[in-house]
């Protein structure tokens, strides 16, 4: 056929089985993430990259309705769009894929220089829905805090035995450079604590414990590898906002992976850095999952968007410890990855899959564009119903107080359903 007769209608199927038509730009994208991973060696140039598999398409539309009911038209789309589980998109050039709406719900409604012209944008992406998944045990805070245990066993374990095989004329170098790492970590999570008081009580005790141990640290390393592994956890589980949380734990991560970017010179100092920075890191990625992951097992999140982006953020903070790692055993040291290191990533996995069935359960985060001035209280009435939501409105939308007098046309704001 050709490319000109080789369009079909755009359709998208609801979870209830309700077919939506609708027109859209004329110019098609789709995307789509390649999985990789790559491998740099000393004194070679270039890098070994391996493929892996690649991720699910995402189509992103502007999807239009036009005449006297395109409102109405409109209207019903957005409420298929918002239905909660697996829908079907019929696209115009590339295909069916069993896809879920994601992203941000845009409305428009020109009624001045387009009248009678509707329009939604939205992004489909492709999801996997074979039974074995679907049909999965979905994964449980009691499940996450099993594997924080899991995790907490195996790295002491090895944390014990590296510094077992550290040289003398090493160890106040490592006890050093460990004090160092503790001193990055805690300058930004003892902030996190103190959000409550019982757990910054809890930080407190733990923190002195900790540094009590350091004092005879060749002595003592199952002691202070206990209290780095609690320590690095505590902060997580504060009431904080969820979002400052992940943000304060990727803070401290990226400021330990920048300070010791460089090995050190020497074989023996290397393994030594590599010993005093993961347990602390592999802590950290470990107390943050398993804190965001509890949030969402408690519904903390306000909105489908918002459990989307923490999980992105949890994986973008684990992949950067993945790398540093990976840095770390391609200078061939003789040191790997264990145990701890294959816990931390199972329970990020399972941290994940918590936050994203969860997330379907959540309002999604939809915006409009104002064709008038509006006056904030009788927005809130026809987007809600009442004005319980003014303040969480006011801040999710930065409104200034000229703004709260009077929302200027023209002005997108934010509301969930």
């Amino acid at each position: 056929m050709a490319w000109d007769t080789d369009v079909i209608e755009a359709v998208y199927t609801a979870p209830s089985g309700k077919k939506f038509t609708f027109q859209y730009d004329s110019k098609l994208t789709s995307e789509t993430d390649l999985k990789t991973a790559t491998f740099t060696f000393p004194e070679r140039d270039g890098a070994l990259v391996v493929p892996l598999g690649v991720g699910g398409r995402r189509f992103s539309f502007t999807c239009y309705y036009y005449g006297v009911n395109c409102r109405n038209d409109a209207d019903s789309f957005e409420e298929g769009l918002k239905e909660r589980g697996y829908g079907e998109l019929q696209h115009p050039v590339y295909g069916t894929f069993k896809v879920v709406p994601t992203g941000t719900i845009g409305r428009s409604d020109d009624v001045v220089g387009g009248i009678g012209v509707s329009g939604i944008t939205v992004t489909f992406s492709e999801t996997i829905i074979e039974a074995s998944v679907i049909n999965s045990e979905v994964t449980s805070i009691d499940a996450i805090n099993n594997a924080a245990e899991k995790f907490r066993k195996k790295s002491v374990l090895e944390f014990c035995k590296d510094i077992a095989n550290s040289t003398i004329k090493g160890a106040i170098w490592v006890e050093n450079l460990y004090k160092k790492t503790l001193s990055i970590a805690t300058k930004t999570l003892s902030t996190i604590a103190k959000v409550e008081k019982e757990i910054n009580n809890k930080f407190i005790i733990i923190e002195s414990e900790l540094w009590s141990s350091l004092d005879n640290f060749m002595n003592a390393t199952e002691d202070v590898a206990l209290h780095t592994v609690a320590l690095m956890r505590l902060p997580a589980q504060t009431s904080i906002n969820t979002m400052a949380k992940i943000d304060g734990y990727a803070e401290v991560i990226n400021t330990i992976v920048n300070e010791y970017a460089n090995n050190p010179f020497g074989i023996e100092n290397a393994k030594n850095q590599w010993v005093c920075t993961r347990l602390v890191l592999e802590s950290l990625v470990v107390g943050c999952a398993a804190g965001v992951a509890v949030d969402a097992g408690k519904n903390n999140f306000k909105s489908r968007n918002e459990a989307i982006e923490v999980a992105n953020k949890l994986l973008d903070i684990y992949d950067q410890v993945v790398d540093y790692e990976e840095k770390n055993i391609s200078q061939d040291y003789f040191i790997e990855t264990g145990e701890g290191f294959a816990s931390m990533r199972d329970l990020v996995s399972s941290s994940v899959s918590l936050i994203v069935n969860n997330s379907f359960s959540l309002p999604s985060r939809k915006t409009i564009l104002l064709g008038r001035d509006r006056q904030i209280i009788e927005l809130l009435y026809e987007l809600y119903g009442d004005i319980t939501r003014i303040d969480e409105f006011i801040i999710d939308n930065n409104l200034t107080y000229s703004d709260i007098e009077v929302i200027p046309m023209g002005r997108e704001v934010a509301y969930y359903v």
